[in-house]
């Protein structure tokens, strides 16, 4: 699963990568990635409240993890080798690329967005790793 994260010998190199990897280091320091968890995925822009913790998919197939257990998960997923700019695991970039001009919604190039691409896996991959309670905690 590591291999993911892992920059891939076969892929493309767009000319920008030496400013990618310089603007990863730059911001891949563990106080900036504390505060960028806090802002995203913590507490959000409005709000004044934490959330306790983080539920993701379905109803009957979810997973969840406590808020502290997130930091620790993030700041676990700190890494450089990435061909894009990134905040630990979180991936930072327009909210619409718009390559081909055919989009209606042009704005939302301008628009940057957060994304956690692969937020199921690491959460599995994390409490298998640190023997943390999985599934409904009802179930038992």
């Amino acid at each position: 699963m590591r291999t993911i994260y892992k920059r891939r010998k076969n892929e493309k190199n767009y000319g920008y990568q030496n400013e990618i990897d310089e603007f990863n280091n730059s911001i891949n320091k563990t106080k900036i990635i504390i505060d960028m968890t806090d802002r995203f995925i913590i507490r959000g822009k409005n709000s004044d409240y934490d959330i306790e913790a983080l539920v993701c998919e379905t109803i009957d197939n979810y997973v969840w993890i406590k808020k502290y257990d997130l930091y620790d998960l993030i700041l676990s997923r700190r890494c450089q080798d990435y061909t894009s700019p990134h905040i630990a695991c979180l991936t930072i970039g327009p909210k619409k690329r718009n390559l081909d001009k055919t989009s209606k919604n042009d704005k939302d190039r301008y628009i940057v967005c957060i994304r956690w691409n692969f937020i199921r896996e690491n959460i599995t991959e994390y409490k298998k790793a640190s023997r943390v309670v999985t599934g409904n905690p009802l179930n038992k």
